[in-house]
């Protein structure tokens, strides 16, 4: 009996290697396939990649073609005497504008005469931005009365800006506690 049972015993084990050699073989053919499909994920993508630099490459290569046409259109022609007289003009006019008002008058005939006060446009009467007055104080030396819309500002949207302000200062010190709290 004992050479049955080791006779079973080895059948059994044998059954098993057999099993465990075949899910072995399994797995291994599901690896492969899914590296398979890796690798032509990996392809397909450097694929795509190649035919983007391509294309980008091409865009670039038109876009230089374009700046050197341009450029060869814009640029004067060297020595056309019409664009010579043109450049040292415009040079000339270039350094009178530089110079400031006081000497402008001092550059000579080649300077472009300037514009007289009337012809420059007005400047706004109302600046953008002027100071609350403060009135004298009143009799017996008091100050007048300062309200706290006036210490918000001199203007709504002053007043409306520094709210904002006070509000967004109040969530962001809200946000920061929350985070020291849950943390």
């Amino acid at each position: 009996m004992a050479s049955d049972l080791s006779r079973s015993e080895v059948k059994e084990e044998g059954n098993l290697l057999i099993e465990a050699v075949a899910l072995l073989v399994q797995r291994q053919r599901e690896t492969e396939s899914w590296v398979a499909e890796q690798i032509w994920q990996a392809e397909e993508r450097a694929a795509a990649t190649d035919r983007r630099y391509a294309e980008l490459e091409a865009r670039l290569e038109g876009i230089e073609e374009h700046l050197a046409r341009l450029v060869h259109e814009i640029e004067p022609a060297r020595g056309d005497p019409a664009a010579d007289e043109r450049l040292a003009r415009l040079r000339e006019q270039v350094e009178g504008l530089k110079l400031s008002p006081g000497t402008a008058g001092q550059t000579g005939a080649d300077a472009s005469p300037r514009e007289p006060e009337s012809a420059r446009p007005a400047a706004s009467a109302e600046p953008r931005y002027q100071r609350p007055a403060v009135a004298a104080p009143g009799p017996g030396g008091s100050s007048p009365s300062v309200t706290f819309w006036d210490l918000l500002g001199p203007s709504p949207q002053d007043r409306l800006g520094l709210v904002l302000i006070g509000a967004g200062a109040i969530a962001v010190l809200y946000a920061i506690l929350t985070q020291l709290r849950f943390g």
